[in-house]
C-alpha cells in the first residue's frame, strides 16, 4: 500500500472517530511511518489520535507531535492534579500504602516508586490518565 493511501486510510479513521476534532490533526506519511501533528485539547485525545494511527495495519511506526492545548475551564494547578491523582491511587486498594509517589510539573503527571506486581504499576497509570478527563 503506497503512503498517500495510508494516510488518507489514518484520516478517514480520525475523522470518524467522535471524541476527536480531525481538522485539528495533521497527518504525513513516508515509507509507512506515521507523523501526526496539530493539537487536541486533552492527554486522551492525543493517546486515542496515536492509538488509530497505530491500528491502521500497514502502519509500520507512529511519531507523535500533537501538542496538547487545554482549554481555559480545564486548566487545573498542580497542586490539584497531584491531590487528584493522590486520592485516585490511595482510593484503590490494590495499591500498597506510599509505594507510589507523585510529581506534577506545568500539569504533566509522573509516577514513581516500585510496587510488586506488574497489574498494579498499570492499574495507576490507568486511574490517572482517567482523571485527566477528555
Amino acid at each position: 500500500m503506497d503512503d498517500r493511501r495510508i494516510r488518507r486510510d489514518i484520516l478517514d479513521e480520525l475523522e470518524f472517530d467522535p471524541s476527536l476534532d480531525a481538522a485539528r490533526i495533521g497527518v504525513a506519511v513516508e515509507q509507512g511511518i506515521a507523523t501526526l501533528s496539530g493539537h487536541v485539547g486533552s492527554y486522551a485525545q492525543k493517546l486515542m489520535a496515536e492509538s488509530i494511527a497505530q491500528r491502521i495495519r500497514v502502519v509500520r511506526a507512529v511519531a507523535s507531535e500533537i501538542e496538547i492545548r487545554w482549554s481555559e475551564h480545564k486548566r487545573h494547578a498542580d497542586d490539584e492534579i497531584a491531590g487528584r491523582a493522590l486520592d485516585i491511587i490511595c482510593w484503590d486498594t490494590a495499591h500498597p500504602d506510599a509505594a507510589i509517589d507523585i510529581k506534577v510539573h506545568k500539569g504533566w503527571v509522573t509516577l514513581s516508586g516500585e510496587v510488586p506486581w506488574h497489574f498494579q504499576r498499570q492499574g495507576a497509570e490507568d486511574a490517572v490518565k482517567s482523571s485527566a478527563g477528555s
